[in-house]
């Protein structure tokens, strides 16, 4: 799914500091929307709303937008990889006219998931917040499933320009409305200013894939054709998004770590702070990611296969799958050190950070730590991105199962050894993820003719 790679690329054949820096700032936005405007809306609603109103009341938003999204990241999990998968194939066989009517179809059925996730969440254990609270908490977990579904389409569509003024907008309104309905409704104030905003977000991006995708259908349903379901994106899925958030739970949730909020609602400040600044760190390594694969490797992943289906001579197919694996060992090279370059400058400028959010010294040393794990991260991201492209599924579930099951066993550990050892638990899963999923990039590539004409036939 292409679509928005060949505007960026338009962008930086202009070959001008300007054109450049617009294409890594279109490519960050859309590799990282949904997330930025979350992350920064917590930040800074608790950083300029505390000091204006009832710190406890901004504190606990904070809590409920974290656990929103990992509540809607984790319930959409299972349709995330599948429905990309399904619209990747549709546009591939040109059949463009199914893609809306599918998306409809995997929104309706994430969406009552959150939706009835809720609902039991709100009987079992919200029933001391009022009902007010619960309604807007299933609303907000509701359209922030619909937002990742409808995320997934974006880098297929070409008006990049009019997805970052989504996110913008979107991001305006939340903390404008948020200034406001503070003042009368407390936290549900809080929580109906983001619940505009986000919906707003969905509703403009939903509006314009529409367009995008005409049909004159509404409902596809060969989504659910046994065919088109491949249980192993199912888990992948799965796996990986329960992964990210598995570390935040047990910190959150664990005794000697964590503190109630509100409710069911924990957090653990001195865990939670250093992650969301160390993941916001990696939005350079994102907006590169995007512009190398979407713009370049893409390119000669399209020469290899395309010279295979032509029956190419054997010279040619060695030269493209040589330069395939070049591309992809330059890519990883790229993301990672453009990655370390943010990471160093934020590294040095880390004190004024800190100062600046008025957050105390002692969490410089978690924060080391962690931009550490994000980084690497950003690393597992783009060698999944490998694997799906090669449709080294297998290979791509053991490097999410590993992930998932090293920070949940590593992160519990490193609580009981105590608060020097937090965030090693989640940068050593991913240091271990990352290494599994190197050796099978570099096991494939070197049997790729043997894989592509041998095994596939």
């Amino acid at each position: 799914m292409a679509g928005i790679g060949v505007e960026l690329k338009n962008i930086l054949k202009k070959n001008t500091i300007f054109s450049t820096v617009r294409a890594y700032g279109y490519a960050a936005v859309v590799t990282s929307g949904p997330y930025v405007i979350s992350i920064i809306t917590i930040l800074l609603i608790g950083y300029i709303l505390s000091s204006l109103f009832i710190p406890q009341k901004t504190k606990a938003f904070q809590v409920i937008v974290t656990y929103t999204i990992a509540f809607s990241l984790i319930l959409t999990s299972p349709f995330q990889l599948t429905f990309t998968r399904y619209v990747a194939d549709r546009l591939f066989e040109k059949k463009h006219s199914k893609v809306f009517p599918t998306l409809n179809l995997v929104l309706i059925l994430s969406m009552t998931v959150s939706f009835v996730f809720s609902l039991i969440l709100s009987y079992l254990f919200l029933k001391d917040v009022g009902l007010l609270f619960s309604m807007l908490f299933t609303a907000n977990l509701v359209a922030f499933s619909g937002v990742w579904i409808v995320n997934i389409l974006l880098t297929s569509l070409k008006n990049y320009k009019f997805i970052v003024f989504s996110f913008f907008i979107s991001f305006a309104l939340i903390f404008g409305s948020a200034l406001f309905f503070v003042k009368y409704l407390g936290l549900e104030g809080l929580m109906l200013s983001l619940l505009i905003g986000i919906f707003l977000l969905f509703v403009l991006l939903y509006g314009y894939i529409a367009k995008s995708y005409p049909s004159k259908k509404l409902l596809e349903f060969d989504f659910l054709n046994k065919k088109n379901i491949f249980i192993s994106l199912i888990f992948i899925g799965v796996f990986y998004n329960c992964a990210i958030w598995i570390d935040k739970f047990i910190f959150w949730f664990h005794s000697d770590t964590g503190e109630q909020v509100l409710s069911i609602f924990r957090t653990s400040i001195l865990y939670d702070i250093p992650i969301f600044f160390a993941y916001l760190a990696i939005i350079p390594g994102l907006a590169v990611f995007l512009l190398r694969i979407e713009t370049d490797y893409i390119q000669y992943y399209q020469s290899y296969y395309k010279a295979v289906v032509k029956g190419e001579p054997l010279k040619k197919l060695f030269y493209y799958g040589e330069e395939l694996g070049i591309q992809a060992r330059n890519t990883l090279i790229d993301v990672l050190l453009i990655q370390l370059i943010a990471d160093i400058i934020i590294i040095i400028f880390l004190e004024n950070i800190l100062e600046i959010f008025e957050i105390p010294s002692q969490y410089a040393y978690l924060f080391y730590v962690d931009i550490v794990g994000t980084t690497l991260q950003l690393f597992v991201i783009t060698i999944l991105a490998f694997l799906f492209y090669f449709d080294r599924r297998k290979d791509a579930l053991v490097v999410s199962f590993v992930f998932f099951i090293l920070n949940f066993s590593l992160s519990l550990i490193t609580i009981y050894l105590g608060p020097l050892f937090y965030g090693y638990g989640f940068t050593l899963s991913l240091l271990v993820a990352s290494v599994i999923g190197l050796l099978a990039m570099r096991n494939f590539l070197r049997g790729l003719h043997y894989e592509t004409y041998m095994l596939r036939s």
